[in-house]
C-alpha cells in the first residue's frame, strides 16, 4: 500500500477507505525514534470533521487523508508539545485503558503518519524533519 495515507484502497463500490489503527497495524514496521521526540503537523491542512472521523486535506500537494475516529484521536494530539508517550498518556486517560495498551493500538498510526510525511519530529525552534 505505497500511498495509503494520501490514497487509501477503495471498496468494491470505489468508495475510499478511511485509514484506521487497524489497517496501519498491517504496515510493515519502521525503525523506532527516541521516545522524547515531539511531532507537529507538517503540513498546511483544512480538516473536515466527520462525526467522529475526518477528512483532511493539503492543498498545496492536492492529497487527502481520510482518518477514523481512533486515527483522528490520535492526530488531534500531535501538537508538537507532546511525544509519543505524552500522546499515548493522553488517549490513555480519555478511554480509560492502560497506557500499553493505547500504545500498542495506536503507534501504527502515529508511525504511518509519520512515513507518509503528514507529521514531522521537532529538531529545534521551528526545525521539521
Amino acid at each position: 500500500m505505497p500511498q495509503a495515507m494520501s490514497h487509501p484502497e477503495q471498496t468494491p463500490e470505489g468508495r475510499r477507505r478511511p485509514v484506521s489503527s487497524t489497517r496501519a497495524l498491517a504496515e510493515p514496521p519502521t525503525t523506532s525514534m527516541p521516545e522524547a521526540t515531539r511531532w507537529r503537523i507538517c503540513r498546511e491542512v483544512v480538516v473536515h470533521r466527520i462525526d467522529d472521523e475526518a477528512v483532511v486535506y493539503d492543498p498545496g500537494a492536492h492529497e487527502v487523508l481520510y482518518l477514523d475516529a481512533d486515527a483522528f484521536e490520535v492526530f488531534k494530539q500531535v501538537d508538537g508539545t507532546r511525544d509519543d508517550a505524552a500522546i499515548f498518556l493522553k488517549l490513555a486517560q480519555k478511554h480509560g485503558e492502560r497506557t500499553d495498551e493505547v500504545a500498542s493500538r495506536f503507534a501504527p498510526v502515529l508511525a504511518a503518519m509519520r512515513r507518509h510525511g503528514w507529521i514531522g519530529r521537532i529538531l529545534g525552534a521551528d526545525e521539521v524533519s
